[in-house]
């Protein structure tokens, strides 16, 4: 079973429960897409290393908008989605989502979203379809999140 720390760290290598508090629990991922590799646990080609956002509040995975336009990933559909501003119309993307930290891929559908212009650093959102793999042990008293396999 590996587990991966998702909280953050001070300077003293101490659990930052404030930190935490702004960014949500973070891990690193690498995004791309390569149709002759569908299920495989390693990085793709032309993949970028991206901060991920672990949302339990979302129920589907998200890539943001210019990364997916970037990255030329494929558009597969539209969906609508809903959040606090209001219901709206998506692109939907073909991706991969490696997670190096467990050699886990996720494949297949993910929404569009402006995650980039927000100013915590995410260009991808972890959603509920993500944790369906794993446990997250979320200790906001101590400021420390785990996940594991």
């Amino acid at each position: 079973m590996a587990r991966v720390e998702c909280g953050f760290r001070d300077e003293n290598g101490n659990h930052d429960s404030q930190k935490l508090v702004l960014m949500g629990p973070t891990i690193e991922v690498q995004v791309g897409f390569d149709a002759a590799s569908p299920d495989a646990g390693r990085s793709n080609p032309g993949a970028e290393t991206s901060q991920a956002l672990v949302d339990t509040g979302a129920q589907f995975s998200h890539i943001d908008v210019s990364l997916a336009s970037r990255l030329a990933l494929p558009v597969i559909d539209k969906c609508l989605v809903s959040g606090s501003g209001g219901a709206h119309e998506v692109d939907v993307y073909l991706a991969q989502i490696y997670v190096p930290a467990f050699k886990f891929t996720q494949r297949g559908r993910f929404a569009g979203a402006d995650l980039a212009s927000g100013f915590d650093g995410h260009t991808v959102l972890l959603g509920r379809t993500f944790l369906t793999r794993f446990r997250m042990i979320y200790d906001g008293f101590s400021g420390r999140v785990t996940l594991e396999n």
